[in-house]
């Protein structure tokens, strides 16, 4: 029985990694940048059936590109789905509102855990591209561990006390401001120790 085309060795390996960067930015921020526009034209509803649509056509298209469906961002658009299904569902946005707060307590608890037992996750993602000490490994898990804890109060605190409109604005331009900026402080502190280690 042949493996689809899709699945074999000399399709995958002419993707490049550079492409699988743009692949993955696409799966992660389409579906995203897709609710924004919809949610401003159409409204909630609209806008979530969209978000869930996306997400769905993101994993599908990732898998066939990359041959695997990447760990965190699987369950983060699974997570979606629930949570945007539920939405639709009972027609109540607190649902997709909550969804933020469920993903980033369940990355910093991962992420904690996997420190904790020393088999950082943040290691096993990069895919041994990044050459750190188990110490500095554990810190930087524990330091996006705080992170996704803080992102996950931040939210509630916003949707519990402003309006969807205030709420929308906030998970397209804050949110990923600021995880952005975060990660930025990080790679900095990735730069700093990886030399610390260097002969």
């Amino acid at each position: 029985m042949h493996r689809p085309i899709f699945l074999t060795k000399a399709f995958l390996m002419s993707t490049t990694e550079s492409q699988q960067k743009r692949i993955k930015a696409l799966g992660e921020y389409g579906p995203l940048v897709g609710f924004f526009i919809s949610y401003w034209l159409y409204g909630l509803e609209v806008a979530t059936a969209v978000l869930v649509g996306l997400t769905v056509l993101a994993m599908v298209y990732t898998r066939i590109k990359l041959g695997k469906f990447p760990f965190i961002p699987m369950i983060a658009a699974g997570l979606v789905v629930f949570f945007g299904g539920l939405t639709l569902i009972f027609d109540d946005p607190r649902f997709l509102k909550m969804k933020p707060t469920v993903v980033h307590t369940a990355l910093a608890i991962v992420l904690a855990v996997s420190a904790f037992i020393n088999r950082p996750l943040l290691a096993t993602m990069t895919g041994g591209q990044i050459s750190l000490k188990p110490l500095y490994w554990r810190q930087l898990s524990y330091r996006y561990s705080a992170f996704f804890i803080a992102m996950a109060v931040l939210n509630e605190y916003i949707w519990r006390n402003f309006s969807t409109d205030f709420w929308v604005n906030f998970k397209f331009f804050g949110l990923t401001g600021i995880t952005l900026v975060f990660s930025m402080i990080q790679i900095a502190f990735i730069m700093r120790r990886s030399r610390q280690d260097d002969p």
